[in-house]
């Protein structure tokens, strides 16, 4: 594949390696399942969190990376449904 960047004003051609192409596939694909999990709290209150799983929100967001990787390991490793998977890493890492 090939990108295009434009570098002080001139256009430049860039040819991606397989590897290149699959590193920026799972780097996109981490940020929306990261996206994905911190959406899963957006209505809940600070009160809600402290009852719900005894954390606050800055605990909560220093999480929010390791909740996406495990979401994706049960989706790649177990085939589950991505809705599943997301609760059930939630459910892992608090």
């Amino acid at each position: 594949m090939t990108i295009q960047r434009k570098i002080d004003g001139r256009v430049y051609d860039f040819d991606l390696t397989s590897d290149e192409l699959y590193e920026a596939f799972r780097e996109q694909e981490h940020l929306f399942d990261r996206a994905d999990v911190e959406s899963y709290f957006d209505d809940y209150t600070d009160d809600d969190l402290q009852y719900d799983y005894g954390i606050d929100r800055e605990e909560l967001e220093e999480r929010f990376d390791d909740m996406a990787y495990e979401m994706r390991r049960n989706i790649d490793k177990y085939e589950m449904d991505w809705t599943y998977a997301r609760d059930a890493a939630i459910a892992e890492i608090l």
